[in-house]
C-alpha cells in the first residue's frame, strides 16, 4: 500500500527501500494493466487470531452483508486472476473460489476441483514460504 499512499499524498516512496505493493488508483480510474499487473499474486497471510473480548459470544462463522462480528480463525489467501484459495490453519482446510463468477465466496468448489484446490494451496504456501512467513502451531499460536 505505500506507494499508492506516497502518490495520494503527491511524493514518491522511500528511496533504498524494497518494496511489493504497487500504485492501484490508476487502474481504479481506468488505466490499463501491463502484463505483468495481470499475473501479480496478492497475498494475506493471518497466523494469529487475536482473541479479542466478545469472542465467545461472536457468531462462529462470517455471513456475507450480515454485519455481525464473527470468530476469527487463522487463515491466509491467495488471489492470483480470478482464483482465490482460503487456507484456514486450524483443520488444514482449504476452500478455493472461482470470483470472477462468486465474487461473494459462497461457492467452496474443493469437492469439484480437488486437483486445482491441491494446486491453489501449493502455491499459497509456497508464496508464503518464499516470503518467510510464520506458520501457527498445531496449538493455534505461532512456533
Amino acid at each position: 500500500m505505500l506507494p499508492a499512499l506516497a502518490a495520494a499524498a503527491g511524493g514518491p516512496p522511500p528511496a533504498g527501500v524494497v518494496l511489493d505493493g504497487r500504485n492501484v488508483p490508476p487502474f481504479w480510474r481506468g488505466a490499463a494493466p501491463t502484463a505483468g499487473d495481470r499475473e501479480r499474486v496478492f497475498v494475506w497471510h493471518f497466523p494469529s487470531d487475536h482473541r479479542e473480548t466478545g469472542y465467545d459470544e461472536a457468531k462462529p462463522t462470517i455471513g456475507v452483508n450480515d454485519f455481525a462480528v464473527s470468530q476469527k480463525c487463522l487463515h491466509s489467501a491467495l488471489r492470483s486472476g480470478a482464483g482465490k484459495p482460503l487456507r484456514f490453519h486450524e483443520g488444514e482446510q482449504v476452500e478455493p473460489y472461482h470470483l470472477a463468477a462468486d465474487a461473494g465466496e459462497q461457492e467452496e468448489l474443493s469437492a469439484r476441483e480437488p486437483g486445482r484446490t491441491k494446486a491453489l494451496r501449493a502455491r499459497l504456501e509456497g508464496e508464503l514460504r518464499a516470503k518467510g512467513a510464520r506458520f501457527p502451531s498445531a496449538a493455534g499460536s505461532l512456533p
